[in-house]
């Protein structure tokens, strides 16, 4: 053994010590940094209240240490000013930037308020204005206190709701004259001798408060992901909280808050509403958490995936990046949008841009789209889909996913397996209407490979008839597993694209299948364009073992409560890939020992099994902490 050194032991201790007074000097030089845009004046300190800044434009030019904060003035309004981070923190002492004071939260505006005496009359167009690029311009430096170097409007609105954009409408071949002719609808004419905005409210102009009109000129430009309201530019280590940003619309672009590579950035408790492409988005960023968001009112006729309220995106300039999406909120999405979307571009050198996402408890209201979620991520990437409520949409996936305990509601509740290795588990899908013949629809659709659906409750429209199947299947060679869903459909276990000769390589064990109109038999109907009509034959012994045919008794459906009451007859599923018959139920109730144990919701435990289960924690925490 080495002798003790106390001269080396000493120059420790003074290391030890030099280092704990540079983390308390460090902790006390971080400095708090204060906006109000009604009190604040870009020539004050910053650093009180009563000395606040005014402009974002300050914010963005000013560099920030480890552990600062910048809280923005609760009841703040900036017009047409963009919020970009130029720092970053510490894992330890991240940068936050937040609120404070009382009332609405700092609100960041895309979009610039328009005066009556901003516009001249468009003779001969009745209720038509408009308002030279250069009055845009002026009208801009008022509110942003900043030169503004031209200044296109990216969207239009008429008491915070969308006008129409002619260059948008498929038929406006001459935005103008569309204009004109069109009350409630826009364009901004920049070919011109003379370019400006076009406007056409519906009434005289002059009789319109101010406000009333509001156009939006930040965003658009080469770089989309720098167009966000908020953006984090690259930074990391970063708290972004209690932040509300409006009207940020333009065309492919217009961003709410985005967040853009670096690392370790925190988005909580914020509200975007009137955005272009994205509300939120993470972009090309690992570490990120978005929790307690809510996303509203996407920008109107950009077609199918040209909006979404949040995006998860990596390409080849990022590698192995994880975010996480919780407690979020999407609604009135204001088209056939997604309400969240990930995916991204891998290269043979980076085959996973994104390791992995989760979605856990986001609340939707969609829009009858079949992908209120939909996920695509390349490599060895996970998308887990958990928990959460879906009111008339569905889940789309391609591929290593895991839809996990999530209810779906209304004629378009669905869940899409693409690809393989999904597990679609323990999910309750009601007053699902699909029609298979008119695009392969079910409320569960497999149209992959050796996936997994298991412990789901579904029940289907019985209205919808027939070629409206609870599980269906895209080919007879999908080799899916299926047991322990209780099934409840016109007639209909399985719906398979076929034939009707084939056997279809599936198991199906311990299922409940419940007919709420149809033959109430255990069948499988084989579906082919150009037959004259759908082929329904038995399950096959091969296929199927121990499933029932019952009714499941639900606990109360009027008002949506599709727990099994005691003693029904959806009982003891085993699981073959652990040999068990104990699993967790859509509310992470553990499966009874006894009793029923198949389907999405679980009854309570019999007082006998619920001792018995807890005399099994407590043995288990004993025996590994004694």
């Amino acid at each position: 053994m080495k002798a003790y050194n106390p001269k080396k032991g000493k120059l420790i201790r003074a290391a030890l010590s030099g280092i704990a007074m540079a983390l308390t000097t460090a902790t006390v030089q971080a400095t708090t940094y204060y906006v109000n845009s009604a009190a604040g004046n870009d020539s004050n300190s910053g650093t009180a209240p009563n000395a606040a800044w005014q402009s974002l434009t300050k914010v963005d030019s000013s560099a920030f240490q480890p552990g600062d904060s910048v809280l923005l003035a609760d009841g703040s309004n900036w017009y047409g000013q963009q919020l970009v981070i130029n720092s970053s923190g510490t894992v330890s002492a991240p940068i936050t930037f937040s609120n404070y004071g009382s009332g609405a939260d700092p609100t960041i505006w895309g979009s610039i308020p328009l005066g009556s005496s901003s516009f001249q009359g468009v003779g001969g167009a009745s209720g038509t204005y408009f308002i030279s690029s250069a009055a845009l311009q002026a009208t801009w430096s008022t509110y942003s206190k900043a030169a503004a170097a031209g200044a296109p409007a990216t969207a239009v609105f008429l008491n915070h709701d969308f006008l129409k954009s002619a260059a948008l409408d498929a038929g406006a071949t001459d935005p103008v004259s569309y204009v004109e002719s069109n009350s409630g609808s826009w364009y901004y004419d920049a070919g011109s001798a003379e370019p400006g905005l076009y406007v056409n409210a519906g009434q005289a102009v002059g009789s319109l408060a101010i406000g009333a009109l509001t156009a939006t000129v930040v965003g658009g430009g080469a770089n989309p992901y720098a167009s966000g309201v908020v953006f984090t530019n690259g930074q990391s280590n970063l708290v972004l909280q209690n932040l509300s940003v409006r009207e940020s619309a333009a065309y492919n672009s217009g961003y709410g808050i985005s967040v853009f590579g670096g690392s370790n950035v925190q988005l909580l408790n914020s509200s975007v509403s009137g955005a272009g492409k994205h509300a939120f988005a993470a972009i090309d960023t690992t570490g990120f958490v978005g929790r307690g968001l809510n996303a509203s009112y996407l920008m109107p006729d950009q077609g199918y995936g040209g909006a979404t309220a949040y995006v998860a995106y990596s390409d080849f300039n990022s590698s192995n990046d994880t975010s996480q999406w919780v407690n979020d909120v999407a609604t009135n999405l204001n088209g056939s949008y997604p309400a969240f979307y990930t995916h991204s571009v891998p290269s043979a050198s980076d085959p996973t841009p994104i390791s992995s996402v989760l979605v856990k408890n986001m609340q939707i209201s969609a829009n009858g789209m079949a992908a209120a979620i939909s996920g695509i991520v390349a490599g060895a990437g996970k998308l887990t889909v958990q928990g959460g409520n879906i009111t008339n949409g569905g889940v789309v996936t391609y591929g290593n996913t895991t839809v996990d305990g999530v209810t779906l509601t209304g004629p378009s509740a669905q869940i899409q397996a693409n690809g393989s290795g999904n597990i679609i588990q323990n999910n309750l899908v009601t007053g699902a209407a699909p029609n298979w013949e008119a695009g392969n629809n079910g409320a569960i659709v497999d149209n992959g490979t050796g996936n997994i659906i298991r412990f789901n409750t579904v029940v289907v429209d019985p209205a919808a008839g027939l070629l409206a199947p609870a599980i269906g299947l895209g080919s007879a060679t999908t080799g899916t597993q299926i047991y322990g869903n209780v099934l409840s459909a016109p007639g209909t276990l399985f719906f398979v694209e076929g034939n009707g000769t084939a056997t279809p390589n599936v198991q199906a064990l311990s299922n409940l299948f419940s007919s709420s109109g149809g033959t109430g038999k255990l069948e499988i109907v084989y579906w082919q364009p150009g037959l004259s009509g759908p082929v329904a034959t038995s399950v096959p012994t091969s296929i199927t073992t121990g499933n029932l045919s019952g009714q499941p008794d639900f606990s109360d459906t009027s008002s949506g409560n599709y727990s099994l009451l005691p003693g029904s007859v959806a009982a003891y599923a085993f699981d073959p890939s652990t040999s068990q018959y104990v699993m967790y139920d859509i509310y992470g109730n553990i499966r009874p020992i006894t009793g029923d144990s198949i389907g999405a919701i679980q009854t309570v435990p019999e007082p006998a099994a619920a001792a018995f289960l807890a005399g099994i924690s407590v043995f288990v925490f004993r025996r590994r902490f004694s």
